[in-house]
């Protein structure tokens, strides 16, 4: 029986040989992954986790870059604003700023509705 190197294994394409526990675990490595406070995951199938944060512009508005592109399309994102207790910051996605590559997130006060500036903002987005 051929044992996959780490190689064949990251790059999923390969259904000749076999997968060692080890090489599945690397299979998941590589340029598979980024880890760090922006990075992503790639997982068999095509699948992809992306996150990150940052901070809302003095528009109340945070443009998020994925740190790789989707290969077909972003079909979520979800943003959780970090506020004092009792402040009501909420955080909405502006569908027309959502592609493949990007996303922009905009922080507002859930009392008056209006944009906030300077709100901190961890995100992740799934995407194929």
């Amino acid at each position: 029986m051929m044992r996959a190197t780490t190689a064949l294994a990251q790059g999923m394409t390969d259904d000749a040989t076999a997968l060692t526990p080890k090489k599945l675990a690397d299979a998941f490595k590589g340029g598979n992954q980024s880890l760090g406070t922006n990075g992503y995951q790639k997982l068999p199938g095509g699948l992809i986790l992306q996150w990150g944060s940052g901070t809302s512009s003095g528009t109340g508005s945070l443009a998020i870059t994925f740190p790789v592109a989707f290969p077909n399309d972003c079909v979520s994102i979800v943003g959780v604003p970090v506020a004092a207790a009792g402040q009501g910051i909420a955080c909405k996605l502006l569908t027309s700023a959502l592609s493949a590559t990007a996303a922009t997130l905009a922080t507002f006060s859930t009392g008056t509705g209006n944009q906030q500036s300077a709100i901190q903002v961890f995100w992740i987005a799934v995407g194929y």
